[in-house]
């Protein structure tokens, strides 16, 4: 893990809880159920777009709500 560069405890703390809420929600857009009948649905033209979508306004929400963070999410 490389140094955090922030200035106190509290801002330490928002950035590695930060950090670890886009670790999770990157796990969370991968994951796909084994089910036979979901595998139909996940080959669907429109599934990477709502992927795509998903990852805008959680991109644009994580700026609105901490703007003097400066995130680079890549999925």
């Amino acid at each position: 893990m490389r140094r955090v560069n922030t200035r106190g405890i509290k801002q330490a703390a928002k950035c590695i809880l930060m950090s670890a809420v886009a670790y999770n929600l990157k796990k969370l857009l991968k994951w796909e159920s084994r089910k036979i009948k979901v595998m139909a649905v996940a080959n669907l033209p429109g599934r990477q777009a709502g992927r795509k979508e998903v990852k805008n306004t959680l991109q644009s929400l994580f700026l609105s709500l901490f703007p003097s963070l400066r995130l680079r999410v890549s999925l």
